[in-house]
């Protein structure tokens, strides 16, 4: 059991709709694995999911209410209290937890609507999780210089293999509460909704209406109550079809359990939007907007959000007075509900499928990360008693090695570092996202204390750093990755930009190197990497290589074995690392992953299997998380580094290498290096069809 930390953390949700609070009650199970202190703070309906909310017998230990005049008063008290906050979309609370001088993460779902980013996301000490989407991505990218340290989240859904037991029909209506609405014309609102599904909706369904405890205690009469999140949960699989508001939350739930749902006419201007960005990316079964109803009388969703509701509002109460509006708007949810009555699946699982899942799991653990780091921060070395080296990784992660002893990285050991860090670079100054924190202290002794990312190692170093140094960075550099969704494989990589590259995967000693070295002197390919390689795998399964090591190791006695190798390589505990010529290598940063070999050099007979995608998945997956190196022995074999990763890591990567194998093959290949490396060009510069025509019969490996 991993010791939680110690630092106090506080929680928030915006008290808008009930997206942000369900978000936080999504993510609460999660966090408890890490914190030893929670509390909760908000205002109004945010509270409700929270006051009610329990994971396997756990609470907050505290639910502040600071509703009412005096609440920012009370608000900044109860920062005052806390060490690290956490806001699902209050960015006011975030901004006023910054100047308080608090680390602060912000959960935003909403990235792609925001007509500006807010300043406080870009703050040195804001970390910002914002949740995949449509135009998520391109905005971060196109807009970078208003966002500070980001992390992508897949969707706050389970990744649920649970079979569906159809039973109810639900009708969820969120929380409906926002500043612009009362809390009468959001009743009025629910009210207009529940009564007209009650009469299209067939009698023989059994109807589940859920929505805010304010509203369901008003409607009551109505059959409306409200659940806590793990009702919820324990629901959507037996739900037959759905409608509801068009919040991201409900979209997603819906997508997640492959509800058929028919999403209401808009209660604000993101649900709008949201609606018209699904139906062109055609991930929606049945919807209806106002317009349809009016179509006379458009509401324009870019006005401002009080002029929106002020219309939504009119728009109510036209229905609910007009016969002749009211009966078009039973008319076109009778004709919603008959499509949904014929439909088993929802056209919304796409946006798994793209955006995937998992995301409470995900962001549990980046606040656990950045938690850690500020816990680390209080008890750093004075500067003056510091040597400081920083670097950039593969894969966007900055890394810095401390101490509290003078240290000097010669030549050797920064080519020794290059043969184990995929992409590794020195850098002249602290990087902004910093993944790999390695404090060591000098002291007789030895001891190591790991939170997150940020590794305190006690040991006596001589004022020389230590040879299992190289391996340590790596283990905090791969626990770094993989809670990125980031795999670093054991493997070589060769190919070239026209054809596409190959993955070498084996163990070590299997020949790795050699294979690699032949495909590039042997055989004309491009060297990407040469022993650990940096993948990353879209949901759709397109995998890439995003960084590798360049510098090649072999045993000093092997030397002679290879004439044509560059000659001033550095020699390092019974290994000699050089580099090849610039040209040698990919010109990309980025390779597209063709084909998987798994290796293994004799001077026997050539074979070559194709392994079926089910097959492969079982070989594979401990090489892309390189189990071998998730505990590290240092200090002279004093302390274990502990690289286990999260079960959520684990269930990431199987699913996305699942589906990745289903067109990416591999092949288990032996033979001689000069053979084993023409059968990998030959696997490079064929095309899918030919590679997938791999005679196996007569073990010969032969197109």
């Amino acid at each position: 059991m991993t010791k939680k930390s110690p630092v106090k953390l506080l929680v928030n949700a915006e008290s808008f709709g009930f997206g942000p609070s369900a978000a936080i009650a999504s993510f609460f199970p999660y966090l408890r694995e890490h914190f030893d202190h929670i509390a909760y703070v908000g205002t109004g309906h945010s509270l409700d999911l929270q006051r009610t909310l329990e994971a396997n017998g756990i609470y907050y230990d505290a639910v502040y209410d600071i509703s009412g005049p005096n609440g920012q008063k009370k608000f900044e008290g109860i920062v005052a209290d806390h060490d690290v906050f956490l806001t699902a979309l209050d960015f006011e609370r975030a901004a006023t937890a910054r100047k308080m001088g608090k680390p602060t993460i912000i959960y935003d779902p909403l990235t792609w609507y925001w007509p500006s980013i807010p300043p406080v996301v870009k703050d040195k000490d804001t970390l910002y999780l914002a949740q995949d989407f449509h135009g998520v991505r391109d905005r971060i990218a196109k807009e970078s210089e208003h966002f500070g340290e980001t992390q992508i989240v897949s969707p706050i859904i389970p990744k649920t293999d649970q079979q569906r037991d159809p039973k109810y029909v639900l009708i969820n209506l969120g929380g409906l509460k926002n500043p612009f609405w009362t809390d009468e014309q959001a009743t009025d609102y629910a009210e207009l909704i529940i009564e007209t599904l009650k009469k299209v909706i067939p009698p023989t369904e059994k109807i589940k209406i859920l929505t805010s405890k304010q509203i369901a205690d008003k409607l009551s009469h109505l059959g409306a109550m409200t659940f806590n999140r793990d009702k919820m949960i324990d629901l959507f699989p037996k739900v037959k079809y759905a409608v509801m508001t068009s919040g991201l939350g409900n979209i997603y739930d819906v997508a997640g359990y492959d509800i058929p749902t028919l999403f209401l006419p808009p209660s604000n201007d993101s649900q709008a939007l949201q609606l018209q960005l699904m139906q062109r990316k055609d991930t929606i079964d049945a919807a209806i907007d106002w317009a349809d109803i009016f179509s006379d009388k458009p509401i324009d969703y870019s006005m401002s959000q009080q002029k929106i509701a002020q219309h939504i509002t009119e728009a109510v109460q036209k229905i609910k007075t007009d016969p002749q509006a009211r009966q078009r708007f039973e008319d076109r949810c009778a004709q919603a509900i008959a499509k949904l009555e014929k439909l088993e699946h929802s056209a919304a699982t796409k946006l798994v499928d793209q955006f995937g899942s998992g995301g409470a799991e995900q962001v549990a653990q980046a606040v656990a990360d950045f938690a850690a780091r500020y816990e680390m921060k209080k008890h750093e070395p004075s500067e003056s008693q510091k040597t400081r080296e920083f670097f950039s990784l593969a894969g966007g992660v900055g890394a810095l090695l401390t101490s509290t002893t003078p240290l000097t990285l010669d030549a050797a050991q920064r080519q020794h570092l290059a043969a184990h860090l995929p992409g590794i670079q020195p850098l002249s100054a602290s990087p902004q996202n910093v993944g790999v924190h390695i404090e060591h202290i000098e002291s007789d002794t030895p001891g190591l204390q790991q939170q997150g990312g940020h590794i305190r190692l006690h040991d006596k170093w001589d004022g020389q750093i230590s040879p299992d140094f190289a391996h340590l960075f790596f283990g905090a550099a791969r626990s770094a990755w993989l809670d990125k969704n980031m795999y670093p494989v054991h493997a070589g990589c060769v190919g070239n930009d026209e054809d596409g590259y190959v993955l070498l995967v084996g163990h070590s000693g299997v020949g790795k190197t050699s294979a690699t070295l032949q495909s590039a002197l042997g055989s004309g390919l491009h060297i990407f990497s040469g022993d650990k390689t940096l993948v990353t795998i879209e949901n759709n399964g397109d995998m890439q290589a995003i960084g590798g090591t360049k510098a090649l190791t072999i045993r000093t006695e092997d030397r002679n074995r290879w004439p044509n190798i560059p000659k001033d390589g550095e020699t390092n505990g019974g290994r000699y690392t050089f580099n090849l010529k610039p040209e040698q290598y990919a010109a990309t940063p980025a390779v597209k992953i063709k084909a998987i070999v798994l290796l293994n050099l004799n001077d026997g007979t050539t074979k070559c299997k194709k392994l079926t995608p089910l097959s492969a998945l079982h070989t594979l997956y401990p090489f892309f998380l390189d189990t071998e190196r998730a505990d590290i022995v240092a200090a002279g074999g004093k302390v274990i580094f502990d690289g286990a990763p999260s079960q959520a890591v684990k269930k990431q990567l199987v699913d996305r290498l699942g589906t990745s194998l289903e067109n990416v093959p591999t092949f288990a290949i032996t033979g001689s290096r000069e053979r084993v490396a023409s059968l990998i060009s030959t696997i490079c510069h064929e095309s899918p069809e030919k590679i997938a025509a791999l005679d196996q019969s007569k073990g010969r490996g032969q197109f």
